[in-house]
């Protein structure tokens, strides 16, 4: 075998264990950085999740609030109106506020003039749920009839010493919560969704018209029926395939879920083994060029070396090597 040759098995041989220790490093470094992206998600879905929660309380802070009106205790109606009217005005979000009995008979509506023909309790869905749990109900994206724009009824019960005296109800528009995704500044290729208790689309930050009402996919709803926290790689309803984290709340049971292209995620794998490829490119082609070189210092003194020997063999004179410069 060439003596070329054996310096390159040799070299290769002496790599071989960087090679193997570079795959294992490569893997190691795509494994946590691909764990730093999902926990990175995460916390910005609990975050998003704790935003929710606090909407949907400072709604239930404010009817709590309303419901302690003495125009109530007096049955002056025609005061609490005009207490209601003012609740309203400086809720832009809301888009209805309404008084009923606890039979869900409305008795008076914010949203109209006092003594016009009221419509129909919007918390009524929730009545029994309310009436018989003495506690505040959040409802579930609804559409009444006759109606272009969906909205989500909060209704609380209004106490005296410890009975359910009337219902107390406020719609809150779904634009509420599209508000508060944007404030999160999500980056472009990532898809956030608010879904109800029966998870279906709230709020979105893409397609938002398209796809409010909708019910979240099929994989979404099955991760979230089975745990209420956790990262799978799914769809989005656009049918783009992203790796996913959502989180459901314990006390209103809605659902934050962000969902990351799996391109953008996989990018930073790539790029780790990209380098990891040229590295290695690099070290081989280092070492096949020290091998040529190495190999060629050495072949003339052992050629001079050979032939010294076949001359000796020979019996003729060995002529003296030059010492190298």
């Amino acid at each position: 075998m060439r003596l070329r040759s054996q310096l390159l098995l040799f070299a290769l041989a002496t790599l071989l264990p960087l090679v193997a220790f570079a795959v294992l490093l490569s893997g190691l470094l795509v494994e946590r950085e691909r764990d730093t992206f999902r926990r990175g998600a995460a916390d910005r879905a609990r975050a998003i999740l704790t935003a929710v929660d606090l909407q949907l309380s400072g709604v239930v802070t404010a009817l709590d609030g309303l419901a302690l009106s003495r125009a109530i205790d007096e049955n002056d109606l025609a005061d609490f109106h005009t207490q209601a009217q003012r609740v309203l005005a400086s809720r832009p979000d809301w888009r209805t506020l309404q008084l009923a009995s606890t039979s869900g008979q409305p008795l008076v509506d914010a949203s109209v003039t006092f003594g016009s023909p009221l419509p129909a309790f919007d918390g009524a869905p929730y009545r029994e749920r309310v009436v018989k749990g003495a506690q505040p109900v959040v409802g579930v994206l609804t559409r009444a009839s006759g109606m272009a724009e969906s909205y989500v009824p909060v209704v609380v019960p209004v106490l005296r010493y410890g009975d359910v005296r009337y219902l107390l109800s406020a719609t809150v528009a779904p634009a509420a919560f599209n508000d508060l995704l944007a404030q999160q500044k999500l980056p472009d290729t990532w898809t956030g969704a608010v879904l109800d208790a029966v998870q279906r689309v709230v709020a979105r930050n893409r397609e938002t018209e398209r796809f409010v009402g909708s019910l979240a996919t099929a994989d979404l709803r099955r991760e979230i029926d089975a745990a209420d926290a956790g990262w799978f790689v799914g769809t989005t309803l656009e049918k783009r395939e992203v790796y996913v984290a959502y989180e459901r709340s314990p006390v209103s049971r809605w659902t934050v879920s962000l969902g990351v292209p799996v391109e953008v995620l996989e990018a930073g794998a790539k790029r780790t083994r990209s380098l990891m490829v040229l590295g290695l490119a690099a070290a081989l082609a280092l070492t096949l060029l020290l091998a040529t070189l190495l190999s060629r210092k050495l072949a003339a003194p052992l050629a001079e070396v050979a032939e010294a020997a076949r001359a000796i063999g020979r019996g003729d004179p060995v002529k003296p090597r030059k010492p190298s410069s």
